[in-house]
């Protein structure tokens, strides 16, 4: 599931880059018209292809369809290896569909890309802490790309290089690279046609995907009475917890408290709190009363997860920093937390 909100941020993940420009050069002021284009047509143009993710060792191969009709996005990610998942999105409306879960409808936005494409802009970031430069022309999936690349100008967050259509500033190719230009993370485009009709039943929850969610349901009526009453319970509040440092630029985006209740173990707090620069995101989950001493260190191509328990006046509590960020800010991240 991780990875398919990571992915489905992917398509318009750059949107927010616009407003760098202001700190480019004067010569690189196309920077801002690819960019400008790239945000309006991943929206308005019908496109249909073929994508492969990579994360550290791990490559899916996806199909993709978009639409764009009547001021209405509507979107399908169909993953073509390992469990059959499927993303539809229609119009503000996200459903994530497997053999496990079901349907679920995402009614929380994701934290980047092009379901909260006006999420970030919201927040008036300047990005200071990256720098454009333009590295020349290529091909990807068969057609021109103009190269551009996304310098992190600290130690606290990854870089890019990007590859925009040359006649649709689409976005076809997307790398995370660390300060040594090791990829870590990438999603490309190996084919896609523009303009081809796409069948209204390819964004359409079929009468087999509704019967995924009864099944769900009846098998698992504990399991998804749990799921209720941890989504009942969540709600928006006063933090408890204290984040002494962050990396510059980072902004809290959202905030939860949720008490969960399991057999054997009594009724525990627990905190999450996400970040981004708008590029880069990472959460802090916080679980008070859990020892999970045991884990410590956990990467996954660009993403690190962080967990640090700690003890204090109060009693024993667990930090976790999970997030497309370097290990070692991770564990700054989490050793400032505290009550």
């Amino acid at each position: 599931m991780l990875l398919s909100l990571r992915f489905v941020s992917l398509v318009l993940f750059f949107s927010a880059l616009i407003n760098v420009c202001a700190f480019a050069d004067d010569s690189d002021v196309s920077v801002e018209n690819m960019l400008a284009l790239m945000q309006k047509n991943t929206r308005e143009l019908s496109y249909q292809g073929s994508v492969i993710y990579s994360q550290g060792r791990h490559m899916e191969s996806i199909k993709i369809h978009h639409h764009f009709e009547n001021g209405v996005q509507f979107e399908r990610l169909e993953y073509l290896s390992g469990a059959p998942r499927v993303i539809i999105r229609r119009g503000d409306k996200v459903f994530f569909i497997n053999s496990t879960v079901g349907v679920i409808n995402l009614t929380k936005p994701l934290p980047l890309g092009s379901f909260t494409r006006d999420y970030h802009a919201e927040l008036g970031l300047t990005h200071s802490r990256y720098r454009l430069q333009l590295v020349g022309n290529s091909r990807v999936a068969g057609r021109p790309v103009q190269l551009l690349t996304v310098h992190a100008q600290d130690a606290h967050r990854f870089g890019f290089k990007l590859a925009l259509d040359h006649k649709t500033g689409l976005l076809l190719r997307s790398l995370m690279v660390d300060h040594q230009g090791v990829i870590l993370e990438r999603f490309e485009y190996t084919d896609i046609v523009f303009g081809e009709p796409i069948a209204a039943e390819q964004f359409a929850l079929t009468a087999d995907s509704q019967q995924l969610l009864k099944h769900q349901a009846a098998s698992h009526p504990d399991e998804a009475m749990n799921q209720n009453r941890f989504i009942q319970n969540s709600q928006k509040t006063a933090s408890a917890w204290t984040v002494d440092w962050l990396p510059v630029d980072f902004q809290l985006l959202d905030q939860q408290s949720s008490q969960q209740v399991m057999s054997s173990l009594k009724p525990s707090m627990q905190d999450a709190m996400m970040y981004s620069d708008g590029l880069a995101a990472f959460s802090i989950f916080v679980a008070d009363a859990i020892d999970m001493s045991d884990l410590n260190v956990i990467q996954k191509g660009a993403t690190t997860a962080y967990s640090a328990t700690k003890k204090d006046s109060l009693g024993i509590y667990t930090v976790t920093v999970v997030g497309e960020i370097p290990v070692q800010t991770a564990k700054k991240i989490a050793n400032s937390v505290s009550r």
